[in-house]
Formats: C-alpha cells, structure tokens, sequence
C-alpha cells in the first residue's frame, strides 16, 4: 500500500482532494483558492494553456506551502471560451483545430495529434509552470485523454519519471479494459507513485448524498477525489452553460458540507506534496523495488 511510504500503517484511509482545472477562469480561480484556504480541497492542478493562468501561477507562487501541479492539456471544450497551446499552434499543429486551438473533444485530439507535438507541448507545459515559479507537487492530465491511447499512455510515465514527479492514474480493471493491465506495474517498476484509488465525480449525481456514501466506503491505502470546484455567477455560466461547477465548491469550498463524512469515513486529508516527497526520497535511495514491494495492486 501506498500510505506505508508515507509513513501510515497500511489500514489508514489516506484522502486527496484535488481541484482540476486551475487556470481555467476567474470563477474556478476564486473557488479553488478558498477551498484550498478555508475548504476540504488539498491540492490542485493547473492548467498552463487556459486564459486565466496567470492569476493563479501568481497565487501558487506566492503561497508556495499550497499544493500545485500540472494538469496536462490537450482540449478546449467550451464553445465561446478557447485557448491554444503554449507553443503556439504553428509549432504543434496536429494539436490544433482549425481555429488554431485546442481540439474540443478527446476523441478528435486522439486522431489528429502526432506523437512529437505531444511531447513537445507536454514539455512546454510544465516548464511554464515551473518557470513562473510554481513548486510543481504533481502531474495529471485534462480528460485523463493520455492514458486513453497505447501511444501516449508511456508519455505519461516518461514525463512522471523525468520531473520525478508523482502522477494519477486509473483503477486496475479501468486500464486494464484499455488493454494496459501491466500499466501501474511498469509504473512501479520506474520509481513512480500514485493513488491506489481515484474516486471521479459524476455531474449527475454529484450530491451531499453522493459524496458522503463515497467517503464512507474509502478504502484504506491512498484515495485520491478529483472535484471541479467554481463561483457561480455569469462568468461561469457564459463559459460551460450552467452553474453546475458551484456544487463542488459547495461541497468542498469553504463550507466544508462535507467535513463530517470524511471524519465519519476515518480519513487523513494530506496533500500530493507527501506523495511527492515519498518518491523522491525513495528515487534518491536508488529504492525503485520498495515501490514495488511495498505498493499493492489495487
């Protein structure tokens, strides 16, 4: 189990909760700073591509105890709000939809993007990152879109393992249904740590009801919670079309509805920063096989 590497006997339930899609607008900027202030959130990941990144790099930098890392984008969903890649479209233009942003969906990066621009974009991002000055804690990916395809899955790792970073990755059974059953295995084996559980939220019954039944079947070892926490108002609405983000701020922000089930549920909130400092100390023991030993198949 992960949590011994942290120190934890293996029976504790260890909670992550991290807010996605930092950088996106002012709203989701709002809400993420105080859910990570005043809330149950304990890290979040910023996304290097979107409009408002730059206020929440300057947040990051300035509060280097908070827990960021970066959340890999290769989409631009949204109808009216777009943002193209930091290289710029000339210089990764199979990543690039017509408008010369970010394709909208998954599906359509998946079949259009080369694997060099991947790469080279992936790069870009986490070292505009890190070049403002932001602690990198972790990495991710927007719409987990890398660990959906056999010719990015390995990026991930490649680039987990090159900035010595921890990472998030599916379930056994979800990966292995893409056919990369041996996929957190070949993690282990390169030094890099992840959650042994990732609970997702589900927008049509993300509820108080939802979630405390969620928290209250954790199991131990190392869970992570990804939320989408934003301020409702027209900024948000004008964006995704409704309100609906304002329900993981309502649960996580400042509120805190739901501190009583994580208490109820037995778990320790921390942040990825453990996770982090767990696999670099171990990495620079040369200690690659206690990963392996010590991490579980979930």
């Amino acid at each position: 189990m992960t949590a011994a590497l942290l120190g934890h006997p293996d029976i504790a339930k260890l909670l992550i909760v991290n807010a996605d899609d930092a950088g996106m607008c002012h709203a989701v900027n709002q809400a993420v700073i105080a859910a990570l202030e005043r809330g149950l959130v304990t890290s979040a990941s910023l996304m290097a591509p979107a409009s408002w990144f730059p206020e929440i790099a300057g947040y990051a930098r300035s509060h280097p105890q908070m827990d960021f890392g970066v959340h890999l984008t290769f989409t631009s969903e949204w109808e009216a709000y777009r943002w193209g890649p930091v290289l710029g479209a000339a210089s990764v233009p199979s990543l690039c939809a017509p408008d010369g942003c970010l394709w909208r969906t998954s599906e359509e990066m998946l079949a259009h993007a080369q694997h060099e621009h991947v790469m080279l974009e992936a790069r870009a991002q986490i070292e505009r990152c890190l070049d403002v000055g932001v602690d990198a804690t972790h990495l991710d990916c927007h719409m987990d879109v890398l660990l959906l395809d056999a010719r990015f899955r390995g990026m991930l790792l490649d680039l987990a393992e090159s900035y010595n970073l921890p990472t998030r990755l599916f379930q056994q059974q979800v990966l292995a249904g893409l056919g990369a059953g041996g996929f957190r295995e070949e993690a282990r084996s390169r030094g890099i740590l992840f959650p042994d559980e990732v609970l997702s939220p589900d927008p049509k019954i993300d509820t108080p009801v939802f979630w405390s039944e969620k928290l209250a079947r954790l199991s131990p070892g190392m869970n992570l919670v990804y939320v989408h926490p934003a301020i409702g108002g027209e900024e948000l609405i004008a964006i995704t079309g409704t309100n609906d983000r304002q329900e993981g701020h309502r649960l996580f922000g400042p509120e805190r509805m739901l501190e009583e089930s994580v208490k109820r549920g037995g778990a320790i909130l921390i942040g990825q920063r453990s996770l982090r400092q767990a696999q670099r100390r171990l990495r620079a023991r040369g200690s690659r096989t206690a990963i392996g030993h010590l991490a579980i198949e979930s």
